[in-house]
């Protein structure tokens, strides 16, 4: 049976845009263990759905693979922000989109960060407002119909998307799957 560790210590190692967290486990078989934790605030990603069933991506820099992706419209919750609050306004300022309909999914914790992350599904979605960028913020809104997002999710040399969990949990919401 597998059961929590004990935790005998943890200390910051690197603070900056993240943290790293160094936590000491005495693992099962009685050895000691450090571990590199990545610390950061919990996000919001969105899979957003427009009236004509097309969905909303951001493509843009990230600097971990040095690569152009395409991502799901995402961010940080804001401190004494809701998850859905924080949904609602990353899709406004990231698409320029509203919607009145949206899903929570599922949270999900990473094994070696602290981050959690709520997947929201919204459908519906308008275009309403221009872009509220922040001023780190550099993107491209992309948009597929649910059929061309399928083929390109599966043709295994596109591996530049970061968000298959989130999108599989809502073509299973929608029936899709």
């Amino acid at each position: 049976m597998v059961e929590k560790w004990k935790k005998t210590g943890e200390s910051v190692t690197y603070k900056g845009y993240r943290s790293v967290i160094k936590k000491t486990f005495i693992l099962p078989n009685g050895k000691k263990a450090d571990y590199d934790i990545i610390q950061n605030h919990s996000f919001v990603s969105i899979v957003a759905l427009t009236e004509e069933k097309e969905i909303l991506l951001v493509k843009q820099f990230r600097a971990g693979p040095e690569m152009v992706m395409l991502n799901l419209p995402a961010g940080y919750i804001d401190e004494g922000e809701s998850p859905v609050d924080a949904a609602l306004r990353e899709l406004r300022e990231e698409t320029g989109h509203t919607t009145s309909e949206i899903t929570f999914l599922k949270r999900i914790c990473k094994p070696y960060t602290t981050v959690e992350e709520f997947v929201f599904l919204a459908t519906n979605c308008r275009k309403t407002h221009e872009l509220a960028l922040d001023e780190d913020e550099f993107l491209e809104i992309i948009k597929f119909n649910l059929p061309q997002f399928r083929t390109y999710l599966r043709n295994p040399d596109n591996f530049d998307f970061d968000g298959i969990a989130a999108v599989y949990l809502a073509l299973e919401k929608l029936h899709e799957c």
